[in-house]
């Protein structure tokens, strides 16, 4: 029995639970490098657009929007898109998607026309997310 607990099918439940979320914890901490910043920085990406969509919400309620605001219902409408798209990517890059490499992957190559800062980030990015073990991370067999 653990303390504070005294009937026997609430200690088995909190051992079963105690137990998912450790082996759910633990399989993410075995996750490379890059997928750990691929995850951060997809949720800065969707804080960031999330706050602006915000604004721009807050903006039209007030009654404060025009054609030459900065933060137009189109600014506004992009943000919560970005927002929606960086949560999504985020939260599969951290359920290791195969999904979510894919998309990683498209975006790199992408972002490798952007010469010559965005050329370097991104085959960066390309050769991490190339490696065995991120791919591993990503396929459906156990880790």
């Amino acid at each position: 029995m653990l303390p504070g607990i005294s009937r026997p099918d609430l200690t088995t439940r909190y051992i079963h639970l105690r137990r998912a979320f450790t082996t759910h914890r633990s399989r993410f901490a075995g996750a490379p490098n890059s997928v750990f910043w691929a995850v951060f920085l997809a949720t800065g990406v969707a804080a960031i657009s999330g706050v602006i969509a915000l604004c721009g919400l807050l903006t039209a309620a007030l009654g404060g929007m025009d054609q030459d605001s900065v933060l137009s219902a189109d600014a506004t409408n992009i943000a919560a898109a970005i927002f929606t798209f960086s949560f999504w990517l985020a939260r599969a890059h951290y359920q290791g998607k195969p999904a979510a490499w894919t998309v990683q992957i498209v975006l790199s190559a992408i972002g490798l026309l952007g010469f010559p800062f965005l050329t370097v980030i991104h085959g960066i990015l390309l050769a991490f997310f190339c490696q065995e073990g991120v791919r591993r991370w990503y396929s459906s067999e156990p880790i």
